[in-house]
């Protein structure tokens, strides 16, 4: 495959229903660019509404307490110039394993 970047380039995405990875794999398709998938260490249930609720549940964590779902991806983000990231919104916000990596990351981000 033929790669546009001249730089190191990665997308990063997490996807539940599988709508993001969809486009993940479309933007790599276009990119040629490495790409990683979020998991937690704790799925969630195929269950919408059982994974609705837990999601609320996370969302009041990271709000109040600042604790964010656990996450089995790492990745050292120092080789990559360019970082794409693809993740579904709920409530308008970004999914909380998104937010987990961002956070465990942000150092290499800045």
């Amino acid at each position: 495959m033929k790669r546009f970047f001249l730089i190191s380039a990665l997308i990063v995405y997490y996807t539940w229903s599988g709508n993001s990875a969809q486009i993940a794999r479309e933007l790599q398709s276009l990119t040629g660019c490495d790409a990683l998938e979020i998991t937690l260490v704790t799925p969630y249930t195929s269950n919408y509404n059982e994974m609705l609720e837990v999601a609320k549940s996370e969302f009041q964590r990271i709000d109040s307490s600042g604790v964010y779902p656990a996450i089995k991806t790492a990745v050292s983000l120092k080789e990559y110039d360019t970082v794409f990231i693809v993740y579904p919104l709920w409530w308008s916000r970004m999914a909380a394993p998104m937010q987990t990596f961002l956070h465990n990351n942000q150092q290499d981000l800045t």
